[in-house]
């Protein structure tokens, strides 16, 4: 269920299901929701009480992950 704006063909710019979001972020839709409790990825709730999620703005949320190399002495 991948939304593209129509105006825009960024694939950043995808509109992601939960599951398309977990599969994204290379975890289970459960761990999506303790990240969703916790804040850790933003996403927006439907009248329905569906979630979607921006692509951009999970890759956003995975760069606050990244570790730097550590040299060791």
């Amino acid at each position: 269920m991948t939304h593209t704006n129509p105006d825009n063909n960024d694939t950043n710019y995808e509109v992601l299901t939960k599951i398309e979001a977990a599969e994204f972020l290379g975890i289970s839709p459960r761990t999506c929701d303790e990240w969703m409790k916790k804040g850790i990825v933003p996403f927006c709730k439907l009248p329905t009480g569906s979630v979607r999620f921006r692509r951009s703005q999970l890759i956003d949320a995975l760069a606050r992950f990244e570790v730097n190399s550590i040299h060791a002495r």
